[in-house]
């Protein structure tokens, strides 16, 4: 474990294929763990890390040996991460809701939508809201996007999002500020329309 760069680089010039096998035997559970962080599910973070190495044995002849492979073996699982949490269809977290909802009776909340024991005509409307809350939070721009969905989707702490998105916390407040404030007004004009 702990290639150095000149050894990778070595061993792919010279066509030596047992390389993919040393850094998946090697490096497999730190990426296993980095991918749980993202994805807080065993099976995703499997599929990612398969699916992270498959990208290796397509792009290793591209490494540029600018950086430490494993760091670069941590980005393509963060990017893989990041895209299986935005293709996630999953309902929104109960807390989730509770942040874009009102606190006025002028507009239903979310939240009082969403009762239990509800007939089927109020289980459709649950769940139109709750799509209409995914295609809302769909439409954020990217960086607040990414940041809600770590934070509701997936339920990251803001140390967690700060570290894994390599932002300031103060930056990842402000955008999930930015980012309600954003979905607020969506909201509204959906409800006028």
């Amino acid at each position: 474990m702990g290639y150095s760069l000149d050894q990778v680089q070595k061993q792919l010039l010279a066509g030596d294929e047992g390389i993919y096998i040393q850094l998946y035997n090697d490096y497999r559970g730190v990426l296993l763990q980095h991918a749980y962080r993202f994805v807080r599910n065993q099976q995703d973070a499997e599929d990612v890390v398969q699916e992270t190495y498959i990208r290796i044995i397509r792009n290793l002849h591209r490494y540029n040996f600018s950086c430490k492979i494993i760091t670069w073996m941590q980005m393509i699982v963060r990017n893989l991460c990041i895209d299986l949490i935005r293709q996630r269809k999953r309902k929104p977290t109960s807390h989730f809701v509770e942040y874009i909802a009102y606190d006025n009776q002028d507009h239903p909340t979310l939240e009082s939508l969403q009762d239990q024991h509800n007939g089927p005509e109020q289980q459709v409307l649950e769940q139109e809201n709750q799509k209409q809350v995914l295609n809302m939070m769909n439409g954020l721009p990217e960086a607040y996007r990414d940041v809600f969905q770590l934070r509701y989707l997936s339920e990251y702490s803001l140390a967690e999002i700060s570290s894994v998105l390599s932002l300031e916390i103060n930056t990842v407040k402000s955008r999930l500020f930015r980012g309600k404030k954003y979905l607020r007004k969506q909201y509204d004009c959906t409800i006028c329309s």
